[in-house]
């Protein structure tokens, strides 16, 4: 038996998501996960309030407090959809 829950989102759930922070369960932070050389690795996607901004940051979990000035935050325009797929074509997905 996998450890892995089977996900429930289908095929381009993961960017409708990303760009909707109303769906998060968890607002302001939606988790990210992906299996990348044999190991799991976590990040958070957090919607910036008061801005029209987003921020990735690799690393992270959902439980610890991320800094705006931690090295690992990148931040960028929610309109910026190239960034989106840049994070999902590594790999990244809605966890």
């Amino acid at each position: 038996m996998s450890d892995t829950p089977t996900r429930k989102l289908g095929p381009g759930d993961d960017l409708e998501m990303m760009q909707t922070p109303a769906l998060w369960p968890q607002w302001p932070v939606l988790p990210m996960k992906r299996d990348h050389e044999g190991k799991r690795e976590h990040g958070i996607f957090i919607e910036l309030m008061g801005t029209f901004e987003c921020a990735w940051v690799p690393g992270a979990t959902m439980f610890e407090v991320v800094k705006r000035d931690d090295p690992r935050v990148q931040t960028f325009s929610r309109e910026d959809t190239n960034k989106y797929h840049e994070i999902l074509d590594a790999g990244w997905v809605v966890d």
